[in-house]
């Protein structure tokens, strides 16, 4: 085979540079557009292959009091996304024989879960990672599960009035521990437990419901099974080797400057708050650093992944459960994408992996777009943007 002469190599590589750098600075254009036209407060967004970071950057503003730009290194819960890295955790303690899917919770726990119309008919871990275990969320359990680091004088807040209400009880809630919370709502003789409020009607298994509290009784049993406090086992396992070095779990783990301010639809700043079920939601990052992330998972789809074997990568990635929102091992799968949102109030994040191009795609942004149509609508228009340009930045 001939090769082609070096200046012939070099300047076929200057002019893929050129291309490249031109649908760059198109999609800088198009995105700046994009952005003056909606009333999402900042963003951020990041394209990459499982070798390149193919475009990353932040518009608009983390902190509109103090006029703090939202870049691709600004933190914010990434809120249910964090639910993949428990995929992880799981499918490592797996390959590790330390439990299997098909295990009886029971069996690993310190204390008893029993579907109360089903007692006979065990949870699995299985049934935990698919949102299968019969175990649903419900106002009282999001009230319970959410403590606030900082007090807010409400009678001087500009909450949305449906929020005042949450706002008195998170002023109420204390720190406890992760298993702490989950025996008091999950065993039969916990203090808060309530079998109508905790548990679906239907069999374990039978039926797809998402649920927080299940998440986190699954980011508990990894606990039990590592001997690790979830968040050191996530940090040990998984971030330090990615290099992941600005993903934390609350406020006091960072420079408060480099997190950006929450708001609700109506302007409101959003109270920093700390959730006591972490594993469900709790992490926060960047998009630069969420970038390593889904590099590391494009690798796994295609068999080069570093933190599990390729055959847990595709069990992960695999359905695991015909029906609902999430088949997979935590992570939505269909036959064109893996995927999983997640948000709260005052943040609002995708992150997703085309099985196709091989490309990830993460937008981030600082309010809760996900629960009113007109910003969710504009969250989207940004990201229709950016899949319109993410072949053209392929090299």
């Amino acid at each position: 085979m001939k090769h082609l002469p070096a200046s012939l190599l070099i300047l076929s590589l200057s002019i893929s540079f050129s291309y490249s750098q031109t649908y760059t600075d198109s999609l800088h254009i198009a995105l700046d557009k994009a952005f003056a036209q909606i009333q999402l407060p900042g963003f951020a967004c990041l394209i990459a292959t499982k070798d390149s970071i193919l475009y990353q950057r932040g518009f608009g503003l983390a902190d509109r009091e103090n006029m703090i730009p939202f870049t691709e290194h600004t933190i914010q819960s990434i809120g249910s996304i964090t639910k993949t890295f428990l995929a992880l955790a799981v499918m490592q303690l797996v390959e590790q024989k330390k439990l299997r899917l098909q295990s009886r919770i029971n069996d690993l726990l310190p204390f008893s879960v029993h579907h109360p119309i089903y007692p006979d008919h065990p949870i699995t871990v299985k049934h935990l990672v698919t949102h299968t275990s019969g175990i649903q969320d419900s106002y009282w359990d999001v009230v319970k599960a959410t403590i606030m680091i900082e007090k807010f004088d409400l009678k001087n807040m500009t909450f949305p009035e449906e929020y005042y209400q949450h706002a008195k009880a998170f002023n109420k809630n204390r720190f406890m521990p992760l298993g702490t919370y989950l025996k008091r709502m999950l065993d039969k003789k916990g203090r808060w437990y309530d079998a109508n409020k905790s548990f679906t009607t239907y069999e374990p298994g039978s039926n797809y419901q998402y649920s927080n509290i299940a998440s986190a009784l699954c980011g508990y049993i990894v606990e039990c099974v590592s001997g690790q406090r979830f968040d050191e086992y996530v940090a040990q396992h998984i971030l330090h080797p990615l290099n992941m070095t600005n993903a934390h779990w609350t406020f006091g783990e960072m420079v408060e400057t480099d997190h950006a301010v929450g708001y609700f639809d109506n302007g409101a700043i959003v109270p920093p708050s700390y959730y006591i079920i972490y594993p469900a939601g709790g992490l926060r990052t960047s998009v630069s650093e969420l970038g390593l992330y889904v590099q590391e998972m494009l690798r796994g789809m295609q068999g080069e992944g570093t933190l599990l074997s390729p055959s847990s990568y595709r069990i992960m990635f695999t359905t695991q459960f015909e029906g609902g929102d999430h088949p997979g091992v935590f992570w939505d799968t269909s036959p064109t994408s893996i995927n999983h949102n997640g948000g709260s109030q005052g943040t609002y994040n995708l992150l997703l992996l085309n099985k196709k191009n091989q490309i990830g795609k993460i937008l981030m942004t600082n309010t809760h777009a996900h629960w009113f149509d007109h910003l969710e609508n504009q969250f989207h228009s940004i990201w229709r943007t950016m899949t319109t340009y993410q072949e053209l930045l392929k090299p």
